[in-house]
C-alpha cells in the first residue's frame, strides 16, 4: 500500500526555510535597537552605582584608618580613584591608592561641580572624606550613549552618602 504522500521524504522545502529565515531576520531587526539601548542603560547606571560605590569605601577608609581619604574624579581620564596618606619609615607622607575604576566606554563623565563653583568638563576634581563620617560636596554627571540619558551622582558633605539620581531629557 502506498502512501497518499507519495515517494516524498520528510522535512522541509526550500520555501519554507526561506520564510522562517525571513520571519526570524525581521523579529531579530526589530528586537536588537531595543536590546542595545536597555544595555546602555544599564552601563550607566552601574557606573553610577560604581561611583556610589567609591564614595562609601572613601567613607570607611577615613573612619576605619582615623584619618582623611580623598576621592578623584578624572574626566579627561574618566576614571575615579580613592586614595589616602600614609607616612613612611622616614617620615615622608606618600599617597596610595586603594582602588580605581575607569566608566565604561559607553558612558561618558560629563561634569564634575563643587559647591559654589561652576561645573568643571575637563580636569581632576578631588574631595575629602573625613574620619568624623563627612566630606566635601560634590556633583557629578554621566551620560550615555543614547540621547537625553543622563545620571547625576550626588554626595552629601554631611552623611557621606551618595545618591544616583537617574535624568530623563
Amino acid at each position: 500500500m502506498t502512501s497518499p504522500i507519495g515517494n516524498r521524504r520528510g522535512g522541509f522545502t526550500l520555501v519554507e526555510l526561506t520564510i522562517a529565515i525571513f520571519i526570524m531576520a525581521t523579529l531579530l531587526a526589530i528586537a536588537a535597537p531595543s536590546f542595545v539601548r536597555s544595555f546602555n542603560s544599564a552601563q550607566l547606571s552601574a557606573a553610577g552605582r560604581s561611583l556610589a560605590t567609591m564614595c562609601q569605601l572613601a567613607r570607611l577608609q577615613a573612619a576605619l584608618q582615623q584619618r582623611p581619604a580623598e576621592l578623584h574624579v578624572s574626566l579627561d581620564e574618566q576614571d575615579f580613584w580613592v586614595s589616602q596618606r600614609h607616612a613612611t619609615e622616614d617620615g615622608d607622607q606618600r599617597e596610595v591608592v586603594i582602588r580605581r575604576l575607569e566608566v565604561p566606554d559607553r558612558v561618558t563623565m560629563v561634569s564634575a561641580q563643587l559647591p559654589d563653583e561652576p561645573a568643571r568638563k575637563d580636569g581632576e576634581v578631588t574631595i575629602r572624606f573625613y574620619p568624623n563620617g563627612t566630606c566635601d560636596a560634590l556633583t557629578v554627571m554621566l551620560q550615555g550613549r543614547e540621547r537625553g540619558e543622563a545620571v547625576a551622582v550626588m554626595i552629601d558633605p554631611v552623611t557621606a552618602r551618595a545618591e544616583v539620581q537617574v535624568i530623563k531629557g
